[in-house]
């Protein structure tokens, strides 16, 4: 979506994302945002050091996200890959304290 969803490496133009945040205006798209580390992929690169950032993400329609108000989307921590697995909950409980 934009340049603060990117830790390290160099940063990319603002008129690159246009296309995607045009394609999610047009749709009525909402994203869920998440819950959890900030970056969903990373990798480490010689002259640019390691890099972090949110390439994945849950979007859905407006009357999706009213039939399910509670939804929310937790970056799971992995060790097998560089991207993040995303869970998608669709039903949170809150946790109850004795």
């Amino acid at each position: 979506m934009d340049n603060s969803e990117k830790v390290g490496g160099r940063s990319r133009e603002v008129a690159s994302f246009k296309d995607f945040k045009n394609f999610l205006w047009n749709l009525g798209a909402v994203d869920l945002g998440f819950k959890g580390k900030p970056w969903t992929w990373w990798c480490f690169r010689e002259n640019d050091g390691i890099i972090q950032e949110r390439l994945d993400r849950a979007i859905v329609s407006p009357g999706w996200r009213l039939e399910l108000p509670l939804a929310q989307v937790i970056h799971l921590n992995t060790e097998a890959s560089d991207h993040s697995a995303l869970l998608l909950n669709t039903d949170p409980k809150p946790i109850r304290k004795k």
